[in-house]
């Protein structure tokens, strides 16, 4: 067994539902203490190569009066995730945050574009071939596209154990009443829910996503140099950039900032034929949700 540690709480997603500024706005906090960036430690394979123990001595290292958390919005989805969890710590407290699935889609298909996880297609070709299963075996990340966007098939197995140590927020309630939610979350944690953050980190806002096929392309070619990939395209890590190399990035980087100066960026439309096909992919799973949490979440629709 493992010994309980010092977690207090995990942003357990969801990915590109606005995990990122909701970790801004947690990590601010004067009586908070967060691992920085991303901590996979707890998700296969970086479990069964030491991240357990990665993780624990990160978690001792860090002051044990504060509120202490992590963030990976991919733990969500991952199974092997939630027993390891509750070994960690089983009172450890979860928040969520959730957003539209067809929106999150979008985001998330071009993120995986431009990082290298799929090919360049355009999005109504590209989302068709994941729909179908072609991509799968040569781009094996390409189904984890479509499945982070099936929020209660993940959620209601956190919940059946974790209950009401669960925190859930929708992205909308995050943009409409910002205040508010960052109150319930301060709240939910046990800390001072009277504190609100600085004016830079409420106005800050999320990378813009890049949709310009052709940007993608200039982007991908930086990114061997910038990342060392895993098999099959999995995984990347950042690799240490030497002069010549930097160089070439600061090169590749200044063109494609030009071209953004030039070439649209504007957000593509699902096409008639693919929003009904997703519709029939998602719509189940959004009307189980809204039941799960008492929701009207029609609007997803």
């Amino acid at each position: 067994m493992m010994e309980v540690v010092k977690l207090d709480f995990v942003v357990l997603g969801g990915q590109k539902c606005g995990s990122t500024f909701l970790q801004s706005i947690l990590e601010i906090h004067p009586e908070i203490e967060m691992l920085p960036g991303e901590t996979a430690s707890l998700e296969d394979p970086d479990y069964l190569n030491g991240g357990k123990e990665k993780l624990v001595n990160m978690l001792r290292e860090k002051n044990r009066s504060k509120i202490i958390g992590l963030k990976r919005p991919n733990y969500l989805t991952k199974p092997e995730v939630l027993p390891r969890l509750i070994e960690l710590n089983p009172n450890v407290k979860l928040i969520v945050i959730l957003r539209n699935p067809f929106d999150r889609l979008r985001s998330a298909y071009f993120h995986y574009l431009n990082m290298g996880f799929i090919p360049v297609k355009p999005i109504n070709i590209g989302l068709a071939n994941i729909l179908a299963g072609k991509l799968q075996k040569e781009y094996p990340r390409s189904e984890e596209i479509l499945e982070f966007g099936l929020y209660h098939k993940h959620l209601e197995n956190y919940l059946r154990y974790f209950g009401d140590n669960i925190k859930i927020f929708l992205m909308d309630d995050l943009k409409s009443k910002q205040n508010q939610v960052i109150s319930e979350c301060y709240k939910f944690l046990g800390i001072d829910d009277m504190y609100m953050p600085p004016q830079k980190i409420l106005k800050g806002r999320p990378q813009k996503v890049n949709y310009s096929l052709f940007r993608a392309r200039v982007t991908r070619l930086m990114n061997p140099i910038r990342y060392k990939y895993w098999n099959n395209h999995t995984r990347i890590d950042r690799k240490k950039l030497y002069l010549h190399t930097a160089i070439i990035v600061i090169l590749i980087r200044t063109i494609d900032v030009l071209l953004s100066k030039v070439i649209a960026n504007n957000k593509p439309q699902f096409s008639r034929q693919l929003y009904s096909d997703l519709a029939s992919f998602y719509s189940a799973d959004i009307e189980h949700l809204a039941s799960l949490i008492n929701r009207d979440l029609s609007e997803w629709k």
